[in-house]
């Protein structure tokens, strides 16, 4: 009996060693994806607020054109309003995946901590166990780059919208 005891105590050890080490390799992993992403995230808040701060420079430089009654004039201000407009939902397209990345590791790590007590109770029951991923931690990750895709994606149309805003009042 104190050899099935010894023997069991052995493999819970190991069992455990097994989990320590498998969380250690999935930590650095995980890292170092959250790293990229944020980089990710960090790089569209980044050049849409450039590309707003260049607008309303502009604007604020050259307000004197306001009051001019060129239909050029007015074309090229009305039309950098739908530029100035796409780098604003960049801008909020960045600040909301910040949030789901957010949701999404706190939807993994719940999910973690749940299937490690399962996993310890079905070594303990000589079963077989497996801790699968979060289902709403993956959809929040996956809303993540998808916003962070539509910011990118805001960025070069808001630049296609000013040059061809700037390519008009020039030509004309």
């Amino acid at each position: 009996m104190e050899d099935k005891e010894i023997n069991q105590d052995i493999f819970i050890r190991r069992a455990e060693e097994y989990v320590k080490a498998v969380q250690k390799i999935s930590d650095s992993n995980f890292d170092a994806v959250i790293l990229q992403g944020q980089s990710a995230m960090k790089s569209v808040l980044l050049i849409n607020a450039g590309a707003v701060v260049a607008v309303l420079a502009f604007y604020s430089g050259n307000a004197d054109l306001l009051f001019l009654t060129d239909s050029r004039v007015i074309g090229l201000y009305k039309t950098l309003i739908y530029a100035l407009l796409c780098w604003a939902i960049g801008v909020g397209t960045a600040t909301v995946a910040y949030g789901a990345t957010y949701l999404s590791q706190y939807c993994g790590a719940k999910t973690f901590n749940q299937g490690l007590a399962e996993f310890k109770n079905a070594v303990w029951f000589n079963e077989n166990a497996y801790i699968g991923p979060s289902e709403w931690g993956i959809r929040w990750q996956w809303a993540a780059v998808a916003l962070v895709i539509i910011g990118y994606i805001c960025f070069f149309v808001g630049i296609g919208v000013a040059y061809f805003a700037f390519e008009r009042f020039l030509t004309v």
